[in-house]
Protein backbone atom coordinates (compact mmCIF):
# COMPACT_ATOMS: atom_id res chain seq x y z
CA UNK A 1 0.00 0.00 0.00
CA UNK A 2 1.49 3.77 -0.82
CA UNK A 3 1.68 5.85 2.10
CA UNK A 4 2.88 8.83 -0.50
CA UNK A 5 1.33 9.63 -4.02
CA UNK A 6 2.15 11.79 -6.29
CA UNK A 7 0.56 12.34 -9.46
CA UNK A 8 1.84 14.72 -12.59
CA UNK A 9 3.56 17.25 -10.25
CA UNK A 10 4.92 20.05 -11.90
CA UNK A 11 7.31 22.60 -10.55
CA UNK A 12 8.00 25.77 -12.83
CA UNK A 13 10.38 28.49 -11.81
CA UNK A 14 9.56 31.37 -14.45
CA UNK A 15 10.52 29.41 -17.78
CA UNK A 16 12.42 26.79 -16.00
CA UNK A 17 10.53 23.75 -15.37
CA UNK A 18 12.29 22.28 -12.11
CA UNK A 19 9.65 19.28 -12.07
CA UNK A 20 7.72 17.73 -15.15
CA UNK A 21 4.93 15.48 -14.76
CA UNK A 22 6.36 13.50 -12.23
CA UNK A 23 4.70 10.40 -10.98
CA UNK A 24 5.62 8.92 -7.90
CA UNK A 25 4.77 6.06 -5.56
CA UNK A 26 6.13 4.91 -2.18
CA UNK A 27 5.31 1.77 -0.55
CA UNK A 28 4.83 1.74 3.18
CA UNK A 29 7.59 0.65 5.32
CA UNK A 30 9.46 0.32 2.48
CA UNK A 31 13.21 2.21 1.59
CA UNK A 32 12.73 4.24 -1.68
CA UNK A 33 15.26 5.88 -3.70
CA UNK A 34 14.86 9.34 -5.50
CA UNK A 35 18.19 9.40 -7.60
CA UNK A 36 19.76 11.31 -10.67
CA UNK A 37 22.46 13.57 -11.70
CA UNK A 38 22.64 17.31 -10.08
CA UNK A 39 19.59 19.59 -11.63
CA UNK A 40 17.25 16.54 -11.62
CA UNK A 41 14.83 18.19 -9.48
CA UNK A 42 15.05 15.83 -6.49
CA UNK A 43 15.75 18.41 -3.77
CA UNK A 44 12.74 20.57 -5.42
CA UNK A 45 10.29 17.30 -4.96
CA UNK A 46 11.60 17.17 -1.30
CA UNK A 47 10.64 20.91 -1.03
CA UNK A 48 7.16 20.34 -2.41
CA UNK A 49 6.67 17.47 -0.14
CA UNK A 50 7.86 19.93 2.65
CA UNK A 51 5.41 22.41 1.24
CA UNK A 52 8.06 25.17 0.69
CA UNK A 53 7.34 25.15 -2.69
CA UNK A 54 3.83 25.04 -4.65
CA UNK A 55 3.55 22.86 -7.88
CA UNK A 56 1.93 24.52 -10.47
CA UNK A 57 0.34 21.39 -11.87
CA UNK A 58 -0.33 17.67 -9.97
CA UNK A 59 -1.56 15.85 -6.79
CA UNK A 60 0.51 14.70 -3.69
CA UNK A 61 -1.24 12.67 -0.94
CA UNK A 62 0.08 11.14 1.93
CA UNK A 63 -1.71 8.15 3.88
CA UNK A 64 -4.73 8.65 1.26
CA UNK A 65 -5.24 13.01 2.23
CA UNK A 66 -4.64 15.74 0.31
CA UNK A 67 -0.69 16.67 1.34
CA UNK A 68 -0.50 20.08 -0.81
CA UNK A 69 -3.31 21.60 1.21
CA UNK A 70 -0.91 21.90 4.15
CA UNK A 71 1.53 24.84 5.68
CA UNK A 72 4.79 23.80 6.38
CA UNK A 73 4.30 23.97 9.90
CA UNK A 74 1.74 21.44 9.27
CA UNK A 75 3.72 18.60 7.83
CA UNK A 76 5.01 17.12 10.87
CA UNK A 77 2.14 16.87 12.33
CA UNK A 78 0.88 14.83 9.63
CA UNK A 79 4.21 12.61 9.99
CA UNK A 80 6.63 13.89 8.18
CA UNK A 81 9.89 14.87 9.14
CA UNK A 82 13.14 15.79 7.08
CA UNK A 83 16.87 15.91 7.16
CA UNK A 84 18.55 18.68 4.97
CA UNK A 85 21.86 18.38 2.65
CA UNK A 86 23.47 21.22 4.72
CA UNK A 87 22.98 20.74 8.55
CA UNK A 88 20.16 23.03 9.86
CA UNK A 89 20.46 22.73 13.74
CA UNK A 90 20.16 25.08 16.36
CA UNK A 91 23.91 25.46 17.05
CA UNK A 92 22.93 27.88 19.94
CA UNK A 93 21.12 25.13 22.01
CA UNK A 94 22.12 22.22 23.05
CA UNK A 95 22.01 18.51 21.22
CA UNK A 96 19.63 17.24 23.58
CA UNK A 97 17.64 20.53 23.19
CA UNK A 98 17.65 20.32 19.82
CA UNK A 99 15.84 16.94 19.98
CA UNK A 100 13.32 18.62 22.25
CA UNK A 101 12.18 21.47 19.87
CA UNK A 102 12.00 18.35 17.15
CA UNK A 103 9.13 16.96 19.46
CA UNK A 104 7.47 20.65 19.98
CA UNK A 105 4.30 18.89 18.19
CA UNK A 106 3.51 16.62 20.44
CA UNK A 107 3.49 18.25 23.31
CA UNK A 108 0.38 18.67 25.35
CA UNK A 109 0.62 21.55 27.38
CA UNK A 110 1.20 25.53 25.43
CA UNK A 111 3.62 28.66 26.45
CA UNK A 112 2.52 29.40 29.73
CA UNK A 113 2.40 25.98 31.44
CA UNK A 114 5.96 25.78 29.55
CA UNK A 115 6.81 28.95 31.67
CA UNK A 116 5.88 27.40 34.85
CA UNK A 117 6.72 23.95 34.06
CA UNK A 118 8.94 23.61 37.12
CA UNK A 119 5.92 24.17 39.86
CA UNK A 120 3.34 21.97 37.25
CA UNK A 121 3.93 18.25 38.31
CA UNK A 122 2.16 17.34 34.87
CA UNK A 123 4.19 19.45 32.91
CA UNK A 124 7.62 18.07 34.59
CA UNK A 125 6.28 14.63 33.69
CA UNK A 126 5.49 14.97 30.14
CA UNK A 127 9.10 17.21 29.98
CA UNK A 128 10.45 13.98 31.99
CA UNK A 129 8.70 12.10 29.51
CA UNK A 130 10.36 14.04 26.16
CA UNK A 131 13.55 14.06 27.73
CA UNK A 132 13.70 10.17 28.20
CA UNK A 133 12.45 9.66 24.51
CA UNK A 134 15.03 11.86 23.09
CA UNK A 135 17.92 10.26 25.07
CA UNK A 136 16.45 6.86 23.40
CA UNK A 137 17.30 7.87 20.31
CA UNK A 138 20.14 9.26 20.90
CA UNK A 139 21.54 6.52 22.16
CA UNK A 140 20.09 3.84 19.45
CA UNK A 141 22.48 6.62 17.34
CA UNK A 142 25.39 6.20 20.01
CA UNK A 143 25.60 9.75 19.99
CA UNK A 144 24.37 10.12 24.02
CA UNK A 145 27.61 11.01 25.14
CA UNK A 146 26.95 14.81 23.37
CA UNK A 147 23.60 15.82 24.74
CA UNK A 148 24.64 17.96 26.54
CA UNK A 149 26.90 19.22 24.26
CA UNK A 150 26.64 22.35 21.30
CA UNK A 151 25.89 21.40 18.11
CA UNK A 152 28.54 24.10 16.67
CA UNK A 153 31.42 22.32 18.42
CA UNK A 154 30.77 18.94 16.88
CA UNK A 155 32.36 17.24 14.16
CA UNK A 156 30.51 17.40 10.85
CA UNK A 157 29.41 13.74 11.28
CA UNK A 158 28.17 13.88 14.58
CA UNK A 159 25.78 17.01 13.71
CA UNK A 160 24.72 14.61 10.97
CA UNK A 161 23.58 12.23 13.67
CA UNK A 162 22.13 15.04 15.19
CA UNK A 163 19.77 15.93 12.73
CA UNK A 164 19.07 12.45 12.03
CA UNK A 165 18.02 12.49 15.73
CA UNK A 166 16.18 15.35 15.19
CA UNK A 167 13.81 14.17 12.96
CA UNK A 168 13.49 10.42 13.99
CA UNK A 169 12.09 11.91 17.87
CA UNK A 170 9.57 13.03 15.85
CA UNK A 171 7.96 9.90 15.46
CA UNK A 172 7.57 10.60 12.05
CA UNK A 173 5.50 7.81 9.55
CA UNK A 174 7.59 8.96 6.69
CA UNK A 175 11.57 10.54 6.88
CA UNK A 176 12.34 12.70 4.09
CA UNK A 177 16.47 11.99 4.27
CA UNK A 178 18.10 14.43 2.25
CA UNK A 179 22.02 13.34 1.12
CA UNK A 180 22.52 11.72 4.22
CA UNK A 181 25.86 10.12 3.27
CA UNK A 182 27.38 13.74 2.20
CA UNK A 183 30.89 14.25 3.48
CA UNK A 184 31.44 10.83 5.23
CA UNK A 185 33.80 8.32 4.45
CA UNK A 186 33.50 4.85 3.20
CA UNK A 187 33.01 3.27 6.87
CA UNK A 188 30.78 5.93 7.85
CA UNK A 189 28.85 5.11 4.91
CA UNK A 190 28.37 1.96 5.86
CA UNK A 191 27.84 2.38 9.04
CA UNK A 192 24.94 4.50 7.75
CA UNK A 193 23.30 1.65 5.59
CA UNK A 194 22.89 -0.71 8.26
CA UNK A 195 21.62 1.77 10.99
CA UNK A 196 19.11 3.21 8.35
CA UNK A 197 18.00 -0.17 7.77
CA UNK A 198 17.50 -0.51 11.67
CA UNK A 199 15.92 2.66 12.15
CA UNK A 200 13.19 1.79 9.83
CA UNK A 201 12.63 -1.65 11.13
CA UNK A 202 12.58 -0.78 14.96
CA UNK A 203 10.98 2.46 14.29
CA UNK A 204 8.19 1.41 11.93
CA UNK A 205 8.68 4.09 9.46
CA UNK A 206 9.09 4.61 5.96
CA UNK A 207 12.00 6.36 4.09
CA UNK A 208 12.60 8.52 1.07
CA UNK A 209 16.37 9.03 0.14
CA UNK A 210 18.17 11.24 -1.88
CA UNK A 211 21.50 10.54 -2.22
CA UNK A 212 24.71 10.38 -4.91
CA UNK A 213 26.44 7.86 -2.88
CA UNK A 214 25.07 5.07 -5.17
CA UNK A 215 26.74 1.99 -3.22
CA UNK A 216 24.33 3.31 0.15
CA UNK A 217 21.42 3.82 -2.63
CA UNK A 218 21.74 0.07 -4.39
CA UNK A 219 22.14 -1.66 -0.76
CA UNK A 220 19.33 -0.18 0.66
CA UNK A 221 16.64 0.68 -1.20
CA UNK A 222 14.33 -1.68 -2.20
CA UNK A 223 12.70 0.57 -5.30
CA UNK A 224 14.51 3.20 -7.17
CA UNK A 225 13.10 6.04 -8.78
CA UNK A 226 15.34 7.66 -11.39
CA UNK A 227 14.99 11.44 -12.56
CA UNK A 228 16.80 13.86 -15.31
CA UNK A 229 16.36 17.20 -16.00
CA UNK A 230 12.96 16.85 -13.90
CA UNK A 231 11.90 14.11 -15.62
CA UNK A 232 10.97 10.51 -14.40
CA UNK A 233 13.19 8.03 -16.42
CA UNK A 234 13.19 4.69 -14.68
CA UNK A 235 10.97 3.47 -11.92
CA UNK A 236 11.74 -0.27 -10.74
CA UNK A 237 14.24 -2.33 -8.10
CA UNK A 238 18.00 -1.67 -8.21
CA UNK A 239 18.83 -4.22 -10.25
CA UNK A 240 16.37 -3.07 -12.98
CA UNK A 241 17.35 0.42 -12.43
CA UNK A 242 21.17 -0.72 -13.38
CA UNK A 243 20.53 -2.57 -16.27
CA UNK A 244 18.13 0.67 -17.62
CA UNK A 245 19.68 1.97 -20.50
CA UNK A 246 18.03 5.45 -19.60
CA UNK A 247 19.90 6.02 -16.79
CA UNK A 248 23.37 5.03 -17.94
CA UNK A 249 23.40 7.48 -20.14
CA UNK A 250 22.13 9.84 -17.71
CA UNK A 251 25.04 8.80 -15.40
CA UNK A 252 27.50 8.31 -17.98
CA UNK A 253 26.81 10.13 -21.52
CA UNK A 254 26.62 8.89 -24.92
CA UNK A 255 30.76 9.27 -25.03
CA UNK A 256 30.88 7.61 -21.96
CA UNK A 257 28.17 4.66 -22.77
CA UNK A 258 29.88 4.05 -26.61
CA UNK A 259 33.75 3.70 -25.41
CA UNK A 260 32.82 0.47 -22.91
CA UNK A 261 30.37 -0.49 -26.06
Amino acid sequence: MAILELKGVTVRFGGLVAVNALDLSVEQGSIHGLIGPNGAGKSTVFNVLSRYYDPAEGTATFEGKDLLGAQPHDVINRGIARTFQNVELFKGLSVMDNLMVGQHHNFRYGLLPALLSRILPSVKREEAEKRAKALEVLEFLGIAAYKDAFPAFLPYGIQKRVEFARALVSQPKLILLDEPAAGMNEQETHDLAQLIRIMRDKYKTTVLLVEHDMSLVMSICEHITVMEFGRKIADGTPAEVQNNPAVIKAYLGEEEEAANA
